[in-house]
């Protein structure tokens, strides 16, 4: 069965766009959840894991009617950031 993959990020992420190889992040995670894995967000510091793990979940809501609860593991000096 073939995953899932979008061309554009879904709709309820509002106020900017997903880079490119952000999109490719995003799809990598949803082929992950299509294939009941686990996977971990590691790239260089900079390139977008907070927004990709934001558009996991806006896929997950939009696309599959699922809003939570989800379990994210995260170091403890990214939550400052996320709460803001």
């Amino acid at each position: 069965m073939p995953f899932t993959r979008l061309t554009e990020q879904p709709s309820v992420l509002q106020g900017g766009e997903l880079k490119y190889y952000q999109l490719i992040g995003l799809n990598w995670l949803i082929s992950l959840y299509e294939s009941g894995i686990s996977g971990i967000l590691a790239d260089d510091m900079g390139l977008g894991k907070t927004i990709q793990t934001i558009s996991i979940l806006a896929f997950l809501k939009e696309y599959k009617d699922i809003s939570g609860p989800h379990l994210i593991i995260a170091p403890k000096v990214t939550l400052g950031n996320w709460k803001k």
